[in-house]
């Protein structure tokens, strides 16, 4: 069906034709309330809000590459530890016996090569009087190149033995603070190298000097959201508290959470008094953009021009009955005599304010409307002619 529309100028005199009206008929005037506020400079920050969660930096899951019986846990959970400190350390019965036998077989495969470069020295000299067949001698010197080989298996064997003595004592891999222990004394664990599952996590270490902090923001908002935005978080834990840090990534994927579409963005915050903790909630607002010295006035102050029209109407100002028209912003100024309605251009807006950029000075004295059965009367009146209220509706006053 073919949408009728008319222009909102039509609708802004009928609707002052409206108000004239019912003061004719002496109907009751639509009630208008207003405080007063002077327009002033002062900072203006555009910001999108979000929730979010503190997470580590760093986060390393230690796990031991050999199994066995934990025999020692010197740190607890909170407690902070050091690149290379030990955190915890297996039995290591079983692997000293293997590498006692393997430092025995090297030690006979050592005291092999020596027997058998002396076979080889023994059988050239021979060679050399013609009493050993040249294929005697190749013989001779296969038998300490066996012997040789063997030799470095061996090594190799007592290097490998060893240093799964050494992955006995677990070592934190980064400075950091113990997150979780999550084994205790005497407990068995698997290899983390050798077990299909991937072994048992000794314990969680995280570096928290820096954290992310990452905040679900609305789709809405997320189009004004990108890399290296300053941000400002305040955790649950500290609400006095401001911490400051970075956008660092955007989630291109969204997630839907009770048909709430959001996208999840991660900040990088400065903890190095470590206040900020593992897990913990948090308000972020993402600085979009903003002014040290804005001039602003209340967000209520600023009309549209159906609005305007309206309220002019009822106030009997200048630019109310006489121009059926108007476009752009509109503010009431108070005057020594009332009021006069001024069109203003609007730069930054948040929930509260508007910045003012041309049209007003500050210390000029504007009406913040509280609550107008005209702008609901014109509101009404404009959804109607445009087609949007449904037939035989009526909103109630």
């Amino acid at each position: 069906m073919k949408k009728v529309i008319i222009p909102l100028a039509v609708a802004v005199v009928v609707v002052v034709i409206v108000v004239i009206g019912m003061r004719g008929r002496g109907d009751e005037a639509p009630e208008l309330m207003y405080d007063i506020a002077a327009a002033e400079v002062r900072p203006l920050w555009v910001k999108v809000s979000a929730t979010g969660l503190v997470q580590p930096f760093v986060e390393v899951e230690v796990k031991s590459k050999a199994s066995g019986v934990v025999t020692e846990l010197p740190l607890e959970a909170g407690e902070p530890v050091k690149k290379g400190q030990v955190i915890a350390r297996l039995d290591p019965e079983e692997i000293l016996n293997q590498l006692e036998r393997e430092e025995a077989a090297l030690a006979v495969s050592r005291q092999n090569v020596r027997v058998q470069e002396e076979e080889v020295h023994r059988a050239e000299e021979l060679a050399k009087q013609g009493l050993v067949s040249e294929k005697d001698l190749e013989a001779a010197r296969l038998e300490l190149e066996r012997a040789r080989a063997d030799e470095v298996a061996t090594r190799i064997s007592v290097a490998d033995v060893k240093k799964r003595l050494d992955d006995t004592v677990l070592r934190s891999p980064i400075d950091g603070i113990v997150l979780e222990k999550q084994v205790e004394v005497g407990q068995v664990i698997s290899s983390g190298v050798s077990n299909v599952s991937g072994g048992t996590t000794i314990a969680i270490v995280a570096d928290l000097n820096k954290v992310f902090v990452t905040a679900d923001v609305d789709e809405t908002d997320i189009g004004r959201v990108r890399e290296g935005l300053s941000v400002e978080v305040v955790p649950d834990a500290y609400p006095s508290e401001t911490f400051r840090g970075v956008v660092e990534r955007i989630n291109p994927m969204s997630k839907v959470v009770q048909n709430v579409t959001t996208f999840e963005v991660m900040t990088v915050v400065e903890n190095e008094e470590g206040l900020l903790k593992a897990g913990m909630n948090a308000n972020v607002d993402i600085v979009i953009a903003g002014r040290d010295n804005a001039l602003v006035v209340p967000r209520k102050a600023v009309q549209q021009p159906g609005e305007a029209m309206a309220i002019a109407a009822m106030m009997g100002v200048a630019g109310g009955e006489g121009e059926p028209g108007p476009r752009g912003n509109f503010v009431f100024v108070r005057t020594g005599t009332g009021f006069e309605m001024r069109r203003v251009e609007v730069g930054l807006s948040d929930w509260n304010q508007f910045e003012i950029t041309e049209g007003l000075a500050e210390g000029e004295e504007v009406a913040v409307f509280l609550a107008s059965r005209a702008l609901q009367y014109s509101r009404e009146f404009v959804d109607r002619i445009r087609g949007r209220s449904m037939p035989g509706f009526r909103k109630s006053n």
